[in-house]
């Protein structure tokens, strides 16, 4: 049949012969899918040829005249491959760099009707190329919609390897390109949006409130993806609803040693506060150039200027002017302004910068752990070589720390108050000390108890017992008590993993 013939003359590369013939087929009763079908495959053909040469114009005009068939919507064998074309389009148009948005337009709606397969690899694989033109194009929240994020797959959930480096999964960074498209805003809202004012950004509601519920949602379901938070408290911080802090902070705890995320955190303090005016002064002391800095040290100049500590003020904008000279940047105007404030001729400036920043600073690090509760621990134990602290908390918890984090030294017995973070490392699940202090509270009596009684110890063991009380080699040779002898102490629960059952571990030990 003809179609073969049409078939045949594509592989042969005679693509133009093939399409002559294609179009020359009849149209009566069931000749007429075959017709479209030898059209569609040869138009394919000339997709193909046009992605590959880098010709938008050309690619587009066949795209209309794909379309323009209307195959029926079982044809995904032909429309996945179709849509690969434009994949490879899109592909190329983002290499060329800065492309006339209004094809990305044009090839987004052609998309959508073409008949795919949902989920499936090339429907992800257009989501992503077409993430690639955000936020410069401004329909990727409408065509996120479409697209329909229930069609996701598994794999777009992991991370993705290109040539050995990891990158975030098509989820995330899918989640960035709708957070950053909404965040930039429109210039002329559609008929009728309800639009809110972000500063002097007019932000459409509608794609607000969708992009808000939906990264909501992935939030609670997927607690282990590092980026969904941050793209999620950027968007809460505008919508005057829920508070971002909240959200922020888990995802500050892993990029803590990010300039960008303590400037972020700043903003989520009231406006003059000691607690933002600590966070921006942290984000300065993170490792990086000095050209990523420059607004952060304008901003908290203008912080410090309010609070008439002029000295610190001036010390940042003089680093600002410099910075701006060597690199040919203009000096604005607020600038321009300070530099001829009395205030700042007076002024006389000395010292160290970080050691300036560092005692402003004070106090930045426990407002990462605001969102999480305080439990009780008692020390079972510490390896003063090691510097290390092991501990039983309420729940009966358990877990060490480095004690020269928290700049105290703890003793077997002592009472802590401690902010726990369950993370997951090489050996499974564990419990991260983010903050740990001294407390004069009691001991939690599930934790901790006096003990008295007679000491059993046998000569080839270094430890003893008391009862039910262990009474570890360290104390033993501290007090060394004989055996059959009185003694008395304090205990603290501890979990024996030889026997697999809990058990009490002396702490303190004296001789009757």
């Amino acid at each position: 049949m003809s179609f073969r013939k049409a078939m045949s003359l594509r592989q042969e590369g005679r693509t133009d012969e093939a399409w002559q013939l294609a179009v020359s087929l009849p149209e009566e009763g069931d000749t007429l899918i075959w017709k479209k079908r030898a059209m569609g495959w040869v138009l394919h053909d000339y997709l193909k040829a046009a992605a590959t040469a880098g010709r938008p114009g050309v690619f587009i005009e066949r795209m209309k005249q794909w379309l323009a068939l209307e195959l029926p919507a079982d044809e995904k064998m032909m429309g996945n491959a179709v849509a690969w074309q434009v994949f490879r389009m899109l592909h190329s148009l983002k290499k060329q760099g800065c492309p006339d948005l209004a094809i990305i337009s044009n090839l987004s709606i052609a998309v959508r009707h073409i008949p795919l397969a949902r989920p499936s690899e090339v429907y992800s694989a257009l989501l992503k190329a077409l993430a690639g033109f955000a936020p410069e194009w401004t329909g990727f929240v409408a065509f996120l919609r479409w697209w329909d994020i229930r069609f996701f797959r598994p794999e777009d959930f992991g991370p993705e390897v290109i040539n050995g480096r990891s990158l975030p999964s098509l989820v995330e960074r899918v989640a960035g390109a709708m957070t950053k498209t909404v965040l930039a805003g429109v210039q002329q809202p559609p008929e009728g949006a309800e639009v809110l004012r972000a500063g002097n950004t007019l932000v459409v509601k509608a794609d607000l409130d969708f992009a808000m519920e939906w990264l909501e949602t992935l939030c609670r379901d997927y607690p282990r993806m590092t980026w969904l938070p941050y793209h999620y408290a950027r968007l809460l911080m505008i919508s005057g609803g829920k508070d971002p802090l909240k959200v922020f902070l888990p995802f500050a705890r892993k990029k803590q040693t990010e300039f960008w995320v303590w400037s972020l955190m700043a903003g989520m303090f009231p406006v003059h506060s000691s607690e933002q005016i600590a966070c921006y002064c942290r984000a300065l002391i993170c490792k990086t150039l000095p050209e990523y800095l420059v607004k952060v040290k304008q901003t908290l100049a203008s912080l410090l200027i309010r609070k008439e500590q002029y000295a610190a003020a001036k010390k940042l904008i003089m680093e600002v002017v410099d910075t701006r000279k060597k690199n040919g940047w203009k000096i604005s105007g607020e600038l321009e302004e300070w530099l001829q404030t009395p205030w700042y001729r007076e002024t006389t400036v000395s010292g160290d910068t970080e050691k300036m920043l560092r005692k402003l600073a004070a106090g930045a690090e426990s407002l990462l752990y605001l969102d999480l509760p305080v439990c009780t621990g008692v020390i079972n134990h510490v390896d003063y070589e090691k510097k290390t602290a092991w501990f039983i908390a309420e729940g009966k918890k358990t877990g060490s720390f480095k004690y020269e984090r928290f700049g105290w030294i703890p003793k077997p017995g002592c009472v802590a108050e401690l902010k726990l973070e369950e993370r997951t490392g090489r050996n499974g699940k564990y419990l991260h000390v983010c903050h740990a202090v001294r407390s004069a509270a009691p001991p939690p009596e599930e934790l901790f108890r006096k003990f008295s009684g007679k000491v059993r110890k046998r000569d080839d063991r270094p430890f003893a017992m008391a009862g039910e009380v262990f009474i570890p080699p360290l104390l033993v040779s501290q007090v060394q008590p004989a055996d059959g002898a009185a003694v008395s102490g304090t205990a603290v629960l501890s979990y024996n993993r030889k026997k697999e059952r809990w058990g009490w571990s002396a702490v303190s030990l004296q001789v009757e």
